[in-house]
């Protein structure tokens, strides 16, 4: 074949100085009568062989390859270059041309010839690398073209190139004897040009095309992040790409990612190769106030310019010192910001917590809408009982900006990323799901001492916990008689609304008797139960409000209710003094026997973290305790009893300072670094078995060593009270029968289920799992693992994203990512027939193209994620029958067609796009394509 199948003229010129092809048919008519041709050129390329290859066709060929001096490394470059441009340029025939050189390479090969004379056995086709800049075409000992143009498609058919053939015997003997002396020279590699012939060529299963477009898609950027931020572990690099693949696609971005799993560094990670690659200049921070300095540091490491604001600013409607600076900033936002809301959560149910989440909702949406800024929302709990926090949160990203497609292929409009559940979350293309049970079973790897851990980086391996051991703390409780008064009293009753229906015709004794009666409050009884279990501090601050009226109803019997809760003052005195608190020594004891290690104990309210701070102060001597409550500067505070797990420098590091029993409130049970503590003590017990799962996650983290994790559940003798049990409606049958078949570690699982299962609000929900924990036959239980991570993985709901977990699950990902571009295959699958292309332009930039049958780009080329999800294929995936695998000219000419249509539809040079991998879709069913049902 000759230049895309144009013949040449019988009569070529001797000399030029032209393109149009003029070098093509002057070298070619030199060459043709030869049966030894020897080619030196700077410049090889698989086209130049393509273009010449009738003419090469049955000759013994010398090819002696220059370029730049540099030894392997410029030899290096040669076969790389050589590779590279087989996925570029014209693709028509390509395929069956490099057959052809293969071919001819792979004749008599490991008998290359050395010397001049060639015996007879040697190959037909020999390449050799020597630095030089020469051009020549040498026929025998005839002729030679000296030229400017080198051995591609682009010197011989494109560029205006000049040469002259040389017939004189003398000159002709010179130019042999030279390029012979310089190819004896040479180093060889056609062995390499072989190998790489080879593996262009090659019959790749489905899977590879598939693992391929995983890594080129969803891999990092080249660029190098800056120095000062720590590195991403191997399983946050897929996750960071994946995000940041998204905010480029859809402006927008949701990472939902289990407690401990660096949101943050990856979020740095992220917006350094987004400021990086121009596409934001600074960032706005919106997160816990206790994470303000931490995010401010990262940032400072991404060399991103940032403002960090916390949820309560962005909450305040006025009387906040910062809102003014925040609504300034606001203001300031523009295309090129990416604003950050961190425990996005945060903003989830708006209509249930009134005007002020509404209005930081809006102020986000505004900023995002109308600004067009890039958002990042991040998570570990999308939502606690309602569906619809879930869609509060989507509705801060921008809008999608194509229309979806429906299950019957029908595009729609939409102003929110649509969701109907839970397990839709993981595939909708803005977000990202990443799981610590996914984590351990992909990365998790065992010592010689088959501990378990993960790789953050070369020298930093992390152990996962070998085992978590559940305690359950029964203490008495003394105020269960005072509490099991007050609810038989029905002094806690709120007074009711008179109905307008009975107007004035009502009689004025039967009103008195109507409002009398009050209205229960079941939802708030449950939560007099939880303060009255809390400590004797919290018990006084009920009281004073009971008395007093302090709630935001009224009760129906306020004036008995105050005389019931003044007759039984001297009890709430006496008992808090803490030498007579059951419950705070049962604490001292645990604190005692943890000897020198660090303990986080979980409260629910302000007067109770006090009350334990002040106590346990008292009861042992110089215990090193503080709470958050109050703490002025809390990063600094939590820098003191985490030092390793903030990454306090060992110079800045003072032991004298550093504290040993921290009490916190449910503020910092998200998002803080607590891991330098194996014991935590859930004093309070937790609203929902998702909040004790956040709690767990302070210090269920990897850690330097190994160690074993103690978790204790305070549980008072108020949830087994028979007088509280009938106040209550407990159903003591239903308590019995799971007493005999529930174990201690299967509890918190099994109330999750029954909580999602009956819609159970929060405060029913803490009631629940606190009579199961008390009725248990057993007080403790020791997870491995394994059941740990079952645990979690239960109670968070939500699965790892699929390519995500598809991307992990690549066992040889360096030898994938080392194939040559421009592989492919061809596999069934149900529906169209389809070709799948996915094409590099410029540096970084990749698109993915669905065509049809004729080579025109679907819609769905536009949605990434979907187009990768019509390719997804099993390891076992097998390749399509031979029957059905497109000949070599026709898979050519199918990707060409496919290549320019697009390039056209972008205003792009065809041959400007290289394709790094295809993968031709036939029509057939599932079980053909291997992924079944």
């Amino acid at each position: 074949m000759l230049n895309e199948n144009q013949p040449l003229p019988h009569a070529a010129p001797r000399r030029f100085f032209a393109g149009q092809r003029a070098t093509l048919r002057c070298i070619a008519a030199s060459l043709q009568p030869a049966q030894q041709v020897r080619i030196a050129t700077a410049y090889f390329e698989g086209s130049g062989f393509q273009a010449l290859q009738e003419v090469l066709a049955g000759k013994k060929i010398r090819l002696l390859v220059g370029r730049q001096e540099g030894g392997e490394d410029s030899l290096r470059d040669v076969l790389r270059e050589f590779t590279q441009e087989l996925s570029y340029g014209s693709l028509e025939k390509r395929t069956r041309a490099m057959r052809q050189m293969l071919d001819a390479l792979e004749q008599g090969w490991m008998t290359v010839s050395v010397g001049e004379a060639w015996p007879q056995d040697a190959p037909w086709m020999e390449a050799r690398y020597l630095y030089h800049h020469a051009k020549l075409y040498i026929a025998d000992e005839q002729a030679v073209v000296v030229t400017s143009a080198n051995f591609s498609r682009h010197g011989l058919c494109v560029s205006r190139e000049a040469g002259i053939t040389i017939t004189a015997f003398d000159d002709v003997a010179y130019f042999v004897h030279r390029f012979d002396a310089y190819f004896d020279a040479a180093r060889s590699i056609t062995e390499e040009l072989i190998a790489a012939l080879r593996a262009w060529l090659a019959a790749y299963d489905p899977y590879v095309i598939y693992a391929r477009a995983l890594l080129e898609l969803y891999g990092l950027p080249a660029d190098e992040a800056p120095p000062q931020l720590p590195p991403l572990a191997k399983y946050q690099e897929g996750v960071a790409s994946s995000v940041l693949q998204s905010l480029l696609e859809h402006d927008g971005a949701f990472l939902i990612a289990s407690t401990g799993l660096g949101k943050t560094v990856i979020t740095a990670h992220i917006a350094a190769y987004l400021r990086m690659q121009d596409e934001i200049d600074n960032a706005l921070v919106v997160c816990p106030a206790g994470l303000r300095e931490v995010w401010r540091r990262f940032m400072r490491a991404a060399r991103v310019p940032s403002v960090e604001f916390s949820y309560h600013t962005l909450r305040r409607a006025d009387g906040d010192s910062n809102l003014p600076i925040l609504e300034h900033e606001l203001e300031q936002v523009t295309e090129q910001t990416l604003v950050v809301l961190d425990e996005s959560h945060r903003l989830r149910n708006e209509e249930a917590d009134g005007g002020d989440l509404r209005l930081s909702n809006e102020r986000i949406r505004k900023a995002v809408r109308e600004k067009e800024a890039h958002v990042l929302l991040l998570t570990a709990t999308p939502y606690g009982k309602e569906f619809a926090e879930v869609e509060s949160q989507l509705k801060l990203l921008p809008a999608p900006k194509r229309p979806f497609l429906t299950p019957l292929g029908l595009p729609v409009e939409a102003d929110v990323w649509p969701v109907q559940k839970l397990a839709d979350l993981p595939e909708l293309p803005p977000c990202t799901v990443l799981t610590t049970p996914d984590v351990v079973h992909h990365f998790g790897k065992r010592d010689e001492s088959g501990e378990q851990y993960v790789v953050f980086s070369e020298n930093d391996h992390r152990y996962f916990p070998r085992r978590l051991c559940l305690r359950t703390v029964r203490c008495q409780n003394p105020f269960d008689e005072f509490l099991a008064d007050l609810l038989e009293s029905k002094l806690l009753y709120k007074q009711k609304l008179l109905p307008l229906a009975l107007g004035q015709a009502y009689l004025l004794e039967n009103i008195d008797t109507f409002l009398s009666q009050g209205e229960r409050q079941p939802l708030q009884e449950a939560l007099f139960l939880h303060q009255f279990c809390s400590s004797p501090a919290q018990v006084k601050v009920v009281c004073d409000k009971l008395e007093h009226g302090g709630y935001n109803y009224a009760f129906a019997r306020q004036e008995k209710l105050g005389q019931f809760i003044r007759a039984r003052r001297k009890l709430v005195r006496q008992i808090s003094k803490s030498s007579q608190d059951p419950k705070l020594q049962a604490l001292v004891d645990i604190i005692r026997r943890a000897d020198e290690a660090k303990v986080v104990v979980f409260c629910e309210y302000r007067e109770t973290a006090r009350y334990l701070r002040d106590g346990l102060g008292k009861l042992i001597r110089r215990l090193k305790v503080e709470t958050t409550v109050d703490a002025p500067h809390l990063d600094d505070l939590l820098r003191r009893f985490a030092p390793v797990a903030n990454e306090v420098l060992e110079e800045q590091r003072n032991p004298a300072e550093e504290i040993q029993v921290l009490i916190a409130t449910r503020s910092v049970s998200e998002g803080f670094n607590l891991q330098d503590a194996s014991i935590l003590v859930n004093y309070d017990l937790p609203w929902t078995v998702l909040q004790l799962a956040q709690r767990m996650g302070r210090i269920l983290r990897p850690w330097d060593t190994p160690r074993d994790i103690n978790i204790y559940n305070f549980v008072p003798s108020t949830m087994d009270h028979e007088r509280i049990r009938h106040a209550r409606n407990w159903e003591r049958r239903l308590q019995e029968r799971n007493r005999q078949h529930r174990s201690l570690a299967r509890i918190p699982v099994l109330v999750f289920k029954e909580s999602r299962e009956s819609n159970r609000a929060q405060e029913l929900e803490m009631e629940s799992l606190g009579r199961e924990m008390y009725l248990a036959d057993e007080n403790f239980a020791d997870l491995n693992l394994n059941q740990v991570m079952e645990f979690l993985q239960t109670v968070n709901d939500l699965t790892t994203s699929t390519f995500y977990s598809d991307l992990a699950t690549i066992s040889n990902r360096d030898e994938i990512s080392g194939l040559p571009c421009g592989i492919r295959s061809a596999m069934v699958k149900p529906g169209r027939k389809r070709l799948f292309l996915l094409l590099r332009r410029g540096r970084a930039h990749l698109d993915t193209v669905l065509a049809d049958a004729r080579g025109q780009p679907l819609d769905t080329s536009w949605h990434r994620d979907e187009v990768m999800r019509e390719i997804r294929c099993l390891p076992a995936t097998p390749r399509a029958p031979f029957d059905m695998y497109p000949p070599d000219d026709k898979f050519d000419a199918w990707i060409e067609l496919a290549r320019r249509q697009w390039a056209y539809q972008h205003n792009l040079e065809p041959t400007k796009l290289q394709v790094v991998c295809a993968l031709a879709l036939f029509p057939g069913s599932a079980a053909k394509s291997g992924l079944g049902s």
